[in-house]
């Protein structure tokens, strides 16, 4: 479920616009004093690199935890279904009743609902400080 859906355009582009924007002379620098390409990778595009890196991230996890419809399409044991499938199902299945909702039922709804966005909230606190600057760095051109 993850391979066909594992390169997203806008995110190659964001973050090509960023590479593009690392300045030559850093990377001449490195190789002047001695650095192959994969060292000049690691020791200086990498780090430069962080931002994006993690705003790239947030974004590709944020997509892959709210997929549906790739779910429904490529798994057809109900068991093995993700939680949005189960959570979109349980919110859209019908009780049975024509006046007020199960209390209990409604309950449990709004718990599945809380623990769909619970991974999100617990890893966008810890990406925030790069996300900004890390799609202002991508996305514009000086």
């Amino acid at each position: 479920m993850i391979l066909p859906f594992a390169v997203s355009s806008f995110n190659l582009i964001i973050v090509k616009n960023f590479m593009t924007s690392i300045p030559e002379s850093l990377i001449e620098a490195a190789e002047l004093d001695g650095c192959n390409d994969l060292m000049t990778l690691v020791k200086i595009v990498i780090p430069l690199s962080v931002p994006i890196l993690s705003a790239v991230t947030l974004f590709y996890f944020v997509s892959f935890w709210n997929r549906y419809t790739e779910a429904v399409m490529f798994i057809n044991n109900s068991a093995k279904y993700t939680l949005q499938v189960m959570l979109r199902a349980l919110v859209f299945q019908s009780d049975g009743s024509l006046g007020e909702g199960n209390i209990v039922y409604d309950n449990m709804k709004m718990a599945v609902m809380v623990l769909g966005m619970l991974p999100v909230l617990v890893i966008y606190p810890f990406v925030q400080k790069y996300f900004v600057s890390g799609l202002m760095l991508g996305g514009v051109k000086e």
